[in-house]
């Protein structure tokens, strides 16, 4: 992991938690249960509160994937894995393009929705649009 994917995840993960006390569970670099049992270490996870001492969640509101050299993977096995997860929204902070593409409405193992925000633009989880992220804030 190179500085700028750190500090990207670092600052998503310190907003998020800071904005969803007591009303979302935030994961950063933590195992994800997918559907078919596999599990992948999203860079973040936001997911409904909860005791997760037994088990990883399962279920998620957002997923982060922070993607620098992994843009393809990210896009090509990752986002049908999640889809296929009912994970109803989908993010990858794209550094090397240096915007943000959002993902959203899961059917048949694909996103429908995807919509690119570039540094400049406000952007808020579907789960909870009170939640206003700065797109150019995790960029570097």
């Amino acid at each position: 992991i190179g500085v700028a994917h750190r500090v990207a995840v670092h600052k998503l993960a310190k907003q998020l938690t800071l904005a969803l006390v007591g009303r979302a569970e935030v994961f950063s670099q933590q195992p994800f249960t997918a559907f078919d049992d596999s599990e992948p270490e999203p860079d973040i996870v936001l997911a409904a509160p909860g005791d997760y001492a037994t088990a990883h969640p399962d279920r998620a509101h957002l997923i982060v994937e922070v993607a620098d050299t992994s843009l393809d993977y990210d896009r090509e096995t990752k986002a049908p894995l999640y889809a296929c997860s009912s994970v109803d929204e989908y993010w990858i902070v794209n550094l090397a393009q240096r915007v943000v593409e959002v993902y959203s409405e899961p059917v048949d193992g694909q996103y429908a929705k995807r919509v690119v925000h570039k540094a400049g633009a406000v952007i808020a989880p579907c789960a909870f649009p009170d939640v206003r992220v700065e797109v150019g804030s995790l960029l570097p």
